[in-house]
C-alpha cells in the first residue's frame, strides 16, 4: 500500500508538541504523557507500559468507532489520535506519528473555529 495518503508535512518539534498536548489532557491516562516524553526523547519505557498504552488505544478506538455515525465525541477522537501518535513513535513509525498528530491538530483547530475550507 502507498504511504501517500498518510504522508503529511512533518510536525516541527513533534516531541515537544506531543508532550504539551498530553500534559493535562482530560480522558488520557497519565501514562500517555510519560510515554509521549519517553518515545520522543528516546529514553526507556517498560513493555508493560506499552501494553497498557495499547489497551487504552484499543478501547478509545472501539468507543469512537462504536458510537459512529450516531455520535461523534471529539474529545475521544482527539485522545485516539494522541494515543496513536505515541504508539507510532514507540514503533519507530515517524510518518504514522506525524499523520495522527496532524489529525489531532486539525481537530483542535476546527473546535476553535480556525479551520477554513
Amino acid at each position: 500500500m502507498s504511504i501517500r495518503a498518510r504522508d503529511t508535512a512533518e510536525v516541527e518539534d513533534l516531541g515537544w508538541e506531543l508532550a504539551q498536548a498530553t500534559k493535562w489532557r482530560d480522558g488520557l491516562p497519565r501514562l500517555a504523557h510519560t510515554l509521549a516524553k519517553a518515545a520522543s526523547t528516546g529514553t526507556g519505557y517498560l513493555d508493560s507500559e506499552v501494553e497498557l498504552l495499547r489497551e487504552h488505544l484499543a478501547n478509545v478506538a472501539a468507543k469512537v468507532l462504536g458510537d459512529y455515525p450516531d455520535h461523534v465525541d471529539t474529545a475521544n477522537v482527539g485522545n485516539w489520535q494522541l494515543l496513536a501518535t505515541i504508539d507510532a513513535l514507540i514503533k519507530g513509525e515517524k510518518t504514522a506519528a506525524n499523520y495522527h498528530f496532524a489529525w489531532f491538530q486539525v481537530l483542535n483547530l476546527a473546535l476553535k473555529g480556525e479551520v477554513h475550507r
